[in-house]
């Protein structure tokens, strides 16, 4: 519906932003506790393919997707779930990603969240060790999160 397509823009909108300042986006699709796809994305800067771009003063990945990403994003942002919203089991996958940055995960290491869902959150919206474990690594490494409910103004969980 409208309210995914709007979740679903802002993402798009937020990851060709990164992509132009040439940082890596690690993207999960989720809905129901059992429902979380992942897609990886690196800026062509970073794969060492667009160093000419680089060289010539444009910085970053040159402000604009190269059109493997590009597809491989709008392919992911095609799939849809439906049919509840658990933000724990997504978020507790990025901690994974945050604690123990090893091999590919080492480019995410400082990386801050964004949240986007076109759903209702659970009251409350984490269970307790995971809050905790947000709670203790963004202490440690100083990384933001930033999280946007489309749909019509209401009170959340989040504004207890």
């Amino acid at each position: 519906g409208g309210r995914e397509t709007i979740a679903k823009s802002v993402v798009l909108e937020a990851v060709r932003a990164a992509h132009a300042q040439g940082r890596p986006c690690l993207l999960f699709a989720f809905s129901g506790a059992s429902d979380l796809a992942e897609l990886r994305l690196t800026p062509a800067a970073r794969r060492g393919a667009s160093k000419r771009r680089r060289d010539a003063g444009g910085g970053g990945a040159g402000g604009s997707m190269d059109r493997r990403s590009l597809t491989r994003l709008l392919d992911f942002l095609a799939c849809g779930f439906g049919g509840g919203t658990d933000v724990a089991s997504p978020l507790r996958r990025a901690l994974d990603v945050l604690e123990r940055p090893d091999g590919a995960d080492v480019v995410y290491s400082g990386a801050d969240l964004l949240l986007v869902s076109d759903g209702e959150l659970p009251d409350p919206p984490l269970d307790p060790p995971t809050a905790e474990r947000l709670r203790r690594l963004r202490s440690r490494q100083g990384f933001e999160v930033h999280g946007l409910l489309v749909g019509a103004p209401r009170p959340t969980p989040l504004d207890q």
